[in-house]
Formats: structure tokens, C-alpha cells, sequence
């Protein structure tokens, strides 16, 4: 588990397509293939809510995944002997690189490194609104749909009408697929 860049509780998980992962390594410094996924703020964090996106006090709303190499990753997410670097959001919004100093173990301090490259910052923000109400109009009823045709536009299929034999009844129904019956049965 990460240590979370801020802890704020305006930050709130956002609706969007995930953005790709960079393909060098975000530490500053480093040169190597980014070979995970890093969540900035981490699932439980964000409790339910979605994490590709984040929006943060400002309303800024930035990407929730960098990309980092194992050996940096490894250091972020605090294995064995704990976290050995941290990621934290500044006041201007920028990523900062922290390592911790080894000088005082009673008193951890933890020395910045450098800003984030690339940072996770969105070029065109994603922006949530709400869906439209989808309402048919007239001249899109499919009135010249024969039975089991569909709609290049809508993908709409007209049902089929099928005789009912027992009551003499027309009955519509949407083709479904048949399921397949095994040949053999499973002793009981």
C-alpha cells in the first residue's frame, strides 16, 4: 500500500476512459521502462468511488496512474522494511519525488528528489456530464423495420412475431439464442 500524495476530502475518484501508461519510468532521474501501472491514490482511498481519474480540492482533475519501473514501484508501495520513496502533491499542484533521510530514525524526514516527469496532469480535462435522456423521435420509430431487421443507426432489432399454437395467439418476442443441450447428462 502507497502513502497517499495529499489527504484531503474534497479528492474524489472521476468517470473516465484510463489514460495510457507513459512509457519511461516517472521518477525523476530515471531511464528505465515503466513496467506498472501506479495508482497515486490508492482503491481503498478512494472507497468505491472510480480511480483512473481524480479531482483534486481545486477542482483540477488529474490522472490517478503513472507509470513507474518495478525498483521504483517497489520503493513507493513500502515492502519489506517499509517505504523507501513517496510521491506528494504540492500546494501549486505539482508531483514531487520524496526519499526519506536516513540520518535520524526516531525523526524521519523525507527529502524531496525532484518533480514527477511526466506529471499526471490531464492536456484535455475530462469533463463528466450528465447523460441525455434518449428520446425517439418520429421519424426514427422504424416503421419500415421488417421482423428481425436491425437498424444501422441505433442497432434496434424488431421483434419476430411467433405463433403461440396453444392459444392461437400472435406473441412478439426478440430473437434470443438457442442454448445448447448436452448430449450427456451428469449422474446425480
Amino acid at each position: 500500500m502507497s502513502l497517499a500524495p495529499a489527504v484531503h476530502p474534497a479528492i474524489r475518484g472521476v468517470e473516465g476512459k484510463a489514460r495510457p501508461v507513459e512509457k519511461t519510468c516517472c521518477a525523476p532521474g530515471c531511464i528505465s521502462m515503466s513496467q506498472q501501472g501506479h495508482h497515486l491514490w490508492s482503491r481503498s482511498f478512494l472507497r468505491g468511488q472510480p480511480y483512473d481519474w481524480v479531482k483534486l480540492p481545486s477542482g483540477r482533475v488529474v490522472s490517478n496512474v503513472v507509470g513507474l519501473c518495478m525498483r521504483h514501484h517497489n520503493e513507493v508501495t513500502g515492502g519489506v522494511g517499509g517505504h523507501q520513496a513517496m510521491i506528494r502533491l504540492e500546494p501549486d499542484e505539482t508531483f514531487i519525488w520524496l526519499t526519506p533521510d536516513t540520518g535520524d530514525i526516531n525523526q524521519p524526514v523525507w527529502v524531496h528528489q525532484g518533480l514527477l516527469h511526466p506529471q499526471p496532469w490531464s492536456s484535455t480535462p475530462v469533463e463528466i456530464a450528465p447523460p441525455a435522456p434518449v428520446q425517439p423521435s418520429p421519424e426514427h420509430s422504424h416503421p419500415n423495420l421488417d421482423e428481425g431487421e436491425t437498424c444501422d443507426s441505433c442497432g434496434y432489432t424488431r421483434p419476430v412475431k411467433r405463433m403461440n399454437m396453444q392459444a392461437g395467439l400472435q406473441v412478439l418476442r426478440h430473437p434470443r439464442p438457442r442454448r445448447r443441450r448436452d448430449r450427456h447428462r451428469c449422474p446425480r
